[in-house]
């Protein structure tokens, strides 16, 4: 059974689901040529996600300014949180608000 505050993992999903959706629209709103919009939309995915892919073999190891600096694109940032909350669940303890700053030990 989840250990986590559902509060808290309620919290990240919305925090990224408003991240990217913003991140969406903006995107959206540069582009002039909609025919063309998938395929950058795309190609902007795969390059959201890269500095996740790049670092996670490492990703215990980084200080947490480079973390919060990953986080700065939405699918990253979710990659990132996604694998602290999975880790607090792997020590049977769960993300709570009294621990969501801490590392784990």
């Amino acid at each position: 059974a989840p250990s986590s505050d559902g509060t808290v993992v309620f919290v990240f999903l919305l925090c990224y689901y408003s991240a990217h959706t913003s991140f969406i629209v903006f995107i959206a709103s540069l582009q002039r040529n909609l025919k063309s919009a998938p395929a950058i939309m795309g190609f902007l995915t795969f390059i959201e996600y890269l500095p996740y892919s790049v670092l996670a073999s490492r990703i215990n190891t980084l200080s947490r300014g480079i973390k919060i600096l990953t986080s700065v694109l939405p699918l990253s940032g979710a990659s990132i949180g996604l694998v602290t909350i999975a880790e607090w669940e792997s020590i049977r303890l769960g993300v709570q608000w009294s621990n969501i700053g801490n590392g784990i030990s």
